[in-house]
């Protein structure tokens, strides 16, 4: 026996509706787990895609580069601003560019660098995405960059304190490292 779970007379444990209020038992905690196990399972499989997505774009970039020569690939890169690159979220995307600045955050092949040049350093942030296994050195913070790559459009990511934060994004095919920023 178990009680109605709404007017708490003793029912079957069976019964799918209780015959004293005529309510439909509910399946549970049974079923609340399950909406959750496939809501769990479809963010999983998003993520995944996701993910997918952004490895094939980038090895498709960088499959595209290697129809050129390092000279061929630097020359055919043109300078922008980050106001260029910044304004127009999708102008640019596709295309070769180049920046040089310092890099601000350093971790595992994403990192942040500020691109335009003051009397005091650099300001304006962009992502650069850089396959390290095409690294010679690894490179640090406060190191100075030139780099070469295919803009692929705008970057989302939360800051520290909860903030959606959207800069370009660059996929770097080449990278010359000038070394540390004095400071």
């Amino acid at each position: 026996m178990k009680k109605c779970k709404y007017c708490k007379t003793e029912i079957d444990d069976k019964a799918k509706i209780c015959p004293h209020c005529r309510k439909k038992q509910s399946g549970g905690c049974g079923t609340v787990l399950l909406v959750l196990l496939f809501i769990f399972l479809a963010f999983i499989l998003l993520c995944i895609i996701g993910g997918y997505h952004k490895a094939s774009e980038d090895k498709k970039i960088t499959n595209e580069a290697k129809q050129y020569t390092e000279s061929e690939y630097k020359a055919a890169c043109k300078a922008v601003s980050f106001e260029e690159i910044a304004r127009d979220k999708e102008a640019l995307k596709g295309e070769k560019v180049t920046f040089e600045g310092e890099v601000i955050q350093a971790s595992s092949g994403l990192y942040r660098m500020n691109v335009t040049k003051t009397t005091y350093g650099y300001t304006d942030t962009i992502i650069i995405d850089i396959d390290e296994n095409s690294l010679s050195e690894k490179i640090l913070e406060d190191d100075i960059i030139t780099i070469w790559g295919e803009s692929t459009g705008q970057y989302t990511y939360k800051s520290v304190l909860g903030a959606e934060i959207t800069v370009p994004r660059i996929r770097v095919i080449y990278v010359e490292d000038h070394g540390k920023a004095e400071k």
